[in-house]
């Protein structure tokens, strides 16, 4: 837990952050024009959540769903009236989040 001013570990027995996990996403194409594509490769039983959100912070689609494969595929289809814009694409495996930039052109 973090604490103001406070040094955790020493030269000898340092503290190790490890901040990498066994997921691996990919968002394509960036930019897009009506399809968004999703790739994840995680362990199968994974649970999986597909977020998008204007840049106003709108919930703009949400897609859950349990992976049955080691690589799990979903596209989104956006309607003809969807803004030109820049999106937030927040993919959560297992509770784990990552948040990608994508655009539509």
């Amino acid at each position: 837990d973090y604490q103001s001013n406070q040094v955790r570990g020493s030269l000898e027995q340092p503290v190790i952050l490890d901040f990498m996990n066994d997921i691996d996403i990919s968002v394509y194409p960036n930019p897009f024009e009506r399809e968004l594509n999703f790739a994840i490769r995680t362990e199968v039983g994974s649970n999986i959540e597909i977020l998008l959100y204007n840049m106003g912070g709108q919930l703009l689609y949400r897609h859950r769903e349990q992976s049955h494969t080691e690589i799990c595929t979903h596209k989104w289809t956006c309607s003809e009236d969807t803004a030109r814009a820049v999106y937030m694409a927040v993919v959560i495996v297992d509770g784990h989040k990552q948040v990608y930039k994508v655009r539509r052109k």
